[in-house]
């Protein structure tokens, strides 16, 4: 009798919330790309004035690891508190980022598109729920009936939340990942700020392969991205502070590790600095990740009680109703 009307319930609610969760997924990531955009230009005109009088862009496009780079850029170890040549390290360094970070925008952008449906869509869903709630209340207008009517509303919620942590987890485990990756590669990174190959005659100073260091850092603009969108994604879970935080991070980790890995270079501390601020940001995914792993068991234990608890209701209120309609009769 009310098996069909529940179920059709659920599933419209638990679409709802899905597209919802889409949506604002969606406009998020669209604004971080939109946002990284305007950032790649501003920083563009900012490099096109830093131009040394020594280099080119094409002559940098030519380097091939990040130690040639420092190499070429300071000429001689004298020239390494020169604030000018640091300056255009930090800005080249931070331009050569955007591409891969925009990039990963788009990637996740192109795979939220397929799922999105529009949002007159989601609106007539609304609608119909509360058509199919209005309607059956008019025929059944008892109070059990509107019980297991809400309960497989929440059904369908409780449901639709459980795809969310499941996208959220995975992101924050890719995450969790590259920032273990990173750090290993620049444990390896043992002679970082060191002069020595620009002597040796055994290499071109400007023509030094990659090396760990260049690994780590190729890496750091998907994880800046990935950051964007596990905070995106961690809205409804998590308080407005720690997504606030976990934005700033973000927003400031390419930057920061720019920064670090030019301070380390000047101290010569074997990427101490680099690896100081990934480890922090790596404690705070992985207390988020067990926090979400958490919700999600919960929600897993939710669903089946909820799918309990709708069968034995959906039994009662059948019988109820029976009952009820052959008093009346």
């Amino acid at each position: 009798m009310f098996k069909g009307i529940a179920d059709q319930i659920k599933e419209a609610q638990k679409e709802i919330i899905k597209q919802e969760t889409l949506q604002n997924y969606f406009e998020m990531l669209t604004n971080f790309r939109k946002e990284k955009v305007r950032k790649e230009r501003k920083t563009n005109t900012a490099f096109t004035k830093q131009l040394l009088p020594h280099l080119s862009s094409q002559n940098l496009d030519q380097i091939p690891g990040l130690r040639s780079l420092f190499y070429v850029v300071l000429e001689k170890q004298d020239n390494e508190n020169d604030p000018k040549r640091l300056k255009f390290l930090e800005t080249y360094m931070l331009l050569k980022s955007f591409p891969k970070r925009i990039q990963i925008f788009d990637q996740e952008l192109e795979k939220v598109k397929p799922l999105l449906k529009s949002k007159r869509e989601t609106r007539s869903l609304r609608v119909l729920v509360k058509n199919i709630r209005q309607a059956t209340m008019d025929k059944y207008y008892f109070q059990e009936v509107s019980s297991l009517l809400y309960l497989s509303e929440k059904a369908g919620e409780v449901n639709a939340r459980s795809l969310t942590l499941e996208k959220a987890i995975d992101i924050g485990k890719k995450i969790q990942l590259a920032l273990n990756e990173a750090v290993d590669y620049l444990k390896q990174e043992d002679s970082w700020g060191s002069w020595e190959l620009y002597f040796s005659r055994k290499v071109k100073f400007d023509a030094i392969p990659p090396s760990e260091i260049d690994k780590a850092f190729d890496a750091i603009p998907y994880i800046a991205s990935l950051m964007n969108c596990f905070a995106a994604l961690n809205e409804p879970f998590f308080p407005a502070r720690d997504i606030l935080i976990l934005k700033k991070m973000a927003d400031e980790f390419v930057e920061g590790l720019i920064s670090d890995m030019i301070q380390d270079w000047l101290v010569e501390s074997k990427t101490k600095k680099m690896r100081a601020r990934i480890n922090q940001s790596l404690g705070n995914i992985n207390v988020m990740i067990r926090i979400l792993t958490s919700m999600r068991e919960q929600n897993k234990s939710e669903i089946t009680l909820m799918d309990v608890e709708g069968q034995n209701r959906l039994e009662y209120t059948e019988d109820f109703v029976r009952k009820k309609l052959s008093d009346k009769i």
